[in-house]
């Protein structure tokens, strides 16, 4: 009874809001009625916008119901405004795209590959890590999308949960939205995952979760970077698979960002606050612990 409540008090909160917003930014540019946009080109991202045009600006108001909404202003002859690329990338041939890609993979001496333009993006107390993730998959590729509005686009709810939200789907449109392919599947494929990294795409995994794994990923990440000797536990030593989460054990996302043959490790990125620079599994612990796969591909 009292979330209820809660909620009809948040949707009287958010509507109000709306109206005045719109309200303000029609008296700002002249009381003139906001014409109508679309910004995106697949049917999961396309959404419309209200728009109007004052002194060569562009003010535009995005809304999602009961949870987002967003003013934006920008020069009016500015391209690419009906679509969620970046207006330098958008025009340039596939080849060139995936040139821009390719050239950001970065090789070391040490044998490690990575892709160190891809950055976290902190998801706070908020269960985003599935969106979170996406989003920096997106920003990597060029795509101006952010966490808040991909739960608006895959009905994610305000209720500390997933339920109900297309997540898979949104995956698939994100791809889409940025002109590339996207190959899901319930296991972890270490070889795609290095065609794809070795052209410039992350993966991201949805895998079981422990905070004892975390931690001791953690550990080693400090501990490699003062020791370039130091190695991840054997999958082969006694009781190292029994510590590896099972299948009653959460569900966690994180981004696939680089990999080291020799050391049969994969790169990882976490949407958390104070994680940003990459840590590493062994492949046979990221095989055995995904619950589903996602491999960008041109």
């Amino acid at each position: 009874m009292r979330l209820a409540e809660k909620q009809t008090e948040f949707t009287k909160l958010y509507t109000d809001s709306r109206v005045n917003l719109k309200n303000a930014i029609m008296t700002a540019c002249g009381d003139t009625e906001p014409e109508e946009g679309r910004i995106g080109k697949t049917r999961g991202l396309r959404t419309a916008v209200e728009e109007w045009h004052k002194d060569g600006r562009r003010v535009r108001l995005l809304a999602g119901e009961n949870r987002l909404l967003r003013v934006s202003i920008s020069p009016a002859d500015l391209p690419g405004g009906d679509e969620w690329m970046d207006p330098a990338i958008s025009p340039l041939p596939p080849r060139e795209k995936l040139a821009r890609l390719a050239e950001g993979v970065k090789r070391d001496s040490d044998g490690t590959v990575s892709l160190p333009g891809l950055r976290p993006i902190p998801q706070g107390y908020r269960p985003y890590c599935g969106l979170n993730t996406l989003a920096m998959a997106a920003r990597h590729f060029g795509l101006h999308l952010d966490e808040d509005w991909l739960a608006v686009a895959s009905g994610f709810k305000n209720t500390g949960r997933a339920d109900g939200a297309n997540m898979v789907k949104l995956y698939h449109a994100v791809a889409a939205e940025a002109g590339f392919g996207l190959d899901r599947s319930t296991k972890f494929d270490p070889s795609a995952a290095v065609k794809a990294l070795d052209s410039g795409f992350p993966a991201i995994v949805w895998r079981r979760y422990s905070p004892e794994r975390n931690a001791l990923h953690t550990r080693f990440m400090r501990e490699l970077g003062k020791d370039p000797s130091a190695t991840l536990p054997d999958p082969a030593a006694a009781g190292e698979r029994a510590s590896w989460p099972g299948d009653k054990a959460p569900l966690h996302a994180s981004v696939i960002v680089g990999y080291h043959p020799g050391r049969k490790e994969f790169l990882f990125l976490e949407s958390w606050t104070g994680k940003d620079l990459p840590r590493r599994m062994r492949v046979e612990e990221l095989v055995a612990t995904t619950d589903l796969s996602f491999v960008f591909k041109p």
